[in-house]
């Protein structure tokens, strides 16, 4: 008779003394010679004392039980079972030692690492021993059909690595005609990421920090970097770019040269017929070096509309439109831009986020940076009221604040709750503008050009 068909082994007594037995056994590769009942109080011991035939004047005084009493009682039952088969019925899985899982589960990586080096050695390279521990546990539970899928797309991509730049779903379509295998969220996208990465950090030659260095002059601080940068920089190492539709800035009076050394005609076009332009990500990484036109002051600002408006009536100006969060393109051109020796003249709004982001900027261009209309003598005079109730999370963005200039200003939206907009300060913006590229010897290159 089948333990499981009978409504006596049911009880909760029974189920919780299997966990016991089970753990026990897995512990220590036996049951022990007694359970404690402590360990059972919570539950109805009547059909224990039952099976045990343990007379109701005796149930008082016990302390515990012999488990192999409890094992000869099974075995004289009408059920005619074990206290093993008891224990791997009610736990619903065979009963198994530590040592013989980990025994198990040596054997099993080891067949892993041998057939991922026979079918992938360059992805086996270029994985860790962790990492591939972790590959394995999920290997074991895929399907036969689809385990190995990710790791040969993946051998195949590090076997076809673009010499050119290359957007990853083009490359994925090529390498398996799915555009999205390779995406990050994707298994096999997720793998040649840590290979990568690994593949990037056994190179023997310039640390990312000393190289980023060396092309910025030493003024970009790499350690600010968000993770999407980190891993953005990773993939066009290896001459990839995510999508770059959307990632794009806006620009105006910039020139830039080719690996050659040459001057890019788009670039020196928009110059010459005074065009402010939308520059991809893909045209940005394309240039060796890019500057302005004239001097080396490059103005910032973080407000689409701002920008519009200088553009229209400054077309010569170098100019820049962040457009709120920093694009993986800005960050790329202002890169190039510090690398070649310019000074970023950065105008935000003066509220939470817009601190916020020229920190960021301050953090990763300490040297390089300067702000335009952002300090406490613009904010008090035009600051504005706002309802919003600050909760915790924008106290503590605000609490961040360590820049010298802006602390002053994210103390006072804290106490008072203002902001300034840059649409209420353009005439601050355009005088220290003025000043700046005073300063940047533009009188002396174009008169007419001075604001």
């Amino acid at each position: 008779m089948e333990i499981l068909e009978e409504d006596y082994f049911k009880a909760t007594v029974f189920k919780k003394l299997a966990h016991i037995l089970w753990r026990r056994w897995y512990r220590q590769g036996s049951f022990g010679q007694t359970l404690g009942l402590s360990t059972l109080k919570t539950a109805d011991l009547a059909p224990l004392w039952g099976l045990l035939g343990v007379p109701s004047y005796e149930q008082a005084q016990k302390k515990s039980i012999s488990v192999s009493l409890l094992d000869e009682a099974l075995r004289c039952s009408r059920f005619r079972s074990t206290l093993e088969k008891l224990v791997e019925t009610l736990e619903g899985k065979q009963l198994t030692t530590k040592k013989e899982v980990e025994e198990k589960e040596a054997a099993q990586y080891r067949a892993f690492v041998a057939d991922l080096q026979r079918m992938a050695p360059v992805v086996a390279k270029h994985l860790t021993e962790n990492e591939c521990r972790q590959w394995c546990q999920w290997f074991k539970q895929q399907d036969d059909t689809v385990r190995w899928q990710p790791f040969l797309l993946v051998e195949n991509a590090w076997k076809n690595i673009p010499t050119t730049i290359t957007r990853i779903p083009f490359y994925a379509y090529t390498l398996c005609g799915n555009p999205h295998a390779l995406d990050g969220q994707e298994v096999a996208g997720r793998l040649l990421r840590q290979t990568l990465y690994n593949a990037y950090e056994m190179v023997d030659t310039v640390s990312t920090d000393d190289e980023m260095a060396h092309l910025t002059g030493e003024q970009e601080n790499i350690q600010e970097m968000t993770p999407t940068e980190k891993e953005n920089n990773l993939l066009l190492r290896f001459n990839l770019v995510k999508d770059d539709t959307l990632n794009f800035v806006a620009i105006q009076g910039l020139i830039a040269t080719n690996g050659a050394g040459d001057e890019h005609p788009l670039w020196q076009a928009a110059v010459d017929t005074k065009t402010a332009w939308q520059v991809s990500l893909k045209q940005i990484l394309e240039m060796a070096t890019i500057q302005p036109a004239r001097g080396k002051a490059v103005v910032l600002v973080e407000n689409a509309g701002v920008y519009s408006m200088l553009s229209d009536v400054y077309p010569t100006l170098p100019l820049v439109c962040t457009a709120g969060q920093f694009t993986y393109a800005v960050w790329m051109l202002l890169r190039k831009l510090v690398a070649s020796g310019c000074t970023l003249y950065y105008s935000g709004d003066m509220d939470v986020m817009g601190l916020v982001m020229a920190q960021r900027l301050r953090d990763r261009f300490p040297k390089a940076v300067r702000y335009l209309a952002m300090n406490t003598e613009v904010y008090i005079a035009h600051a504005l009221p706002r309802n919003d109730v600050y909760d915790e999370m924008t106290v503590k963005r605000l609490q961040c604040i360590k820049d010298c200039t802006l602390q002053p200003i994210a103390d006072a939206i804290m106490k008072s709750g203002k902001v300034v907009y840059q649409e209420g300060i353009i005439e601050s913006i355009i005088h220290e503008i003025k000043s700046a590229l005073v300063c940047d010897g533009w009188k002396s290159i174009d008169k007419a050009c001075v604001l």
